[in-house]
């Protein structure tokens, strides 16, 4: 059986939602870090800001809506860094 405390451990302390969503944008997209202008030629790795901030509202969303619940089911705290955005 899974131990979700152990998976979100990380160097033993508990990451935040916000760490755990950049992982998964990092995840999906592994130039998320990379900044390009829209103006660059399509084969540019990076993203502009607002497909940054698109892709970690979504990441967002589905670990509010999917992760979230099961991770308060089994009994951990994630903390949130953000003031809820």
């Amino acid at each position: 059986m899974l131990d979700l405390k152990q998976i979100l451990a990380y160097n033993g302390d508990m990451k935040t939602r916000e760490q755990v969503i950049t992982g998964m944008c990092y995840t999906y997209r592994h130039d998320f870090g990379l900044t390009r202008q829209p103006e660059d030629a399509p084969w540019i790795s990076g993203m502009t800001d607002l497909e940054r901030r698109g892709l970690w509202l979504t990441m967002a969303q589905i670990f509010d809506n999917d992760i979230m619940p099961m991770l308060e089911e089994a009994g951990v705290k994630i903390e949130r860094t953000d003031n809820g955005t």
